[in-house]
């Protein structure tokens, strides 16, 4: 069940534009894939850029993460993967996909591991569904501390956190940043 928190969403949109929140109104409540949609909206091709991808067991993941593990289907190994989907250098979102690594198929597994396609489209062949579990904006400082790292700088950004269902199992959980500003600068364009 998707959660908004409207009273948060008001106070934080002071720096996004109207046209900005309602892209973001469509990709927070979009259930389809990110990557095409982000296709769609900018009219270019979508890459991936892999900042950081290891396999894991459960001991070892960070305690942030174990709340993001506990809806997947149980596995011995995760995969943590922190990616950014890009155009020609303009990021327009930053994402942390963790994989129940036992429940997936070796064709994902490997594709995965090669790490040069997005999973939206690793996955696109598959029965999937996705379920959206918060979506709403958060601000930078919640953000560096679920990525670890000082990346974000704006006030708030659009965010999302779901699970991908791949033939009835649970094995994905993405949290997905979206840079709105980006992904406007190409909209009408």
């Amino acid at each position: 069940m998707m959660q908004m928190n409207n009273s948060t969403n008001r106070m934080l949109l002071t720096e996004i534009t109207q046209t900005e929140r309602k892209l973001a109104d469509i990709l927070l409540v979009s259930k389809s894939s990110t990557t095409r949609l982000l296709e769609i909206m900018t009219g270019r091709e979508v890459e991936i850029n892999v900042t950081s991808q290891k396999v894991t067991e459960e001991k070892d993941l960070s305690e942030n993460y174990y709340d993001y593990i506990s809806p997947l289907k149980k596995s011995e190994k995760y995969l943590k993967r922190t990616v950014s989907l890009h155009s020609h250098g303009n990021i327009f979102s930053d994402n942390i996909v963790i994989a129940s690594f036992d429940n997936i198929s070796d064709e994902i597994k490997n594709a995965l591991l090669r790490s040069k396609t997005p999973l939206g489209k690793i996955i696109k062949d598959n029965e999937t569904k996705r379920e959206i579990l918060w979506s709403g904006y958060l601000n930078k400082n919640e953000l560096n501390a679920i990525f670890g790292e000082q990346r974000f700088s704006l006030l708030e950004y659009p965010f999302k956190k779901y699970l991908i269902y791949v033939n009835d199992n649970c094995c994905f959980c993405l949290l997905e940043v979206f840079n709105i500003k980006e992904i406007a600068k190409f909209f009408w364009n």
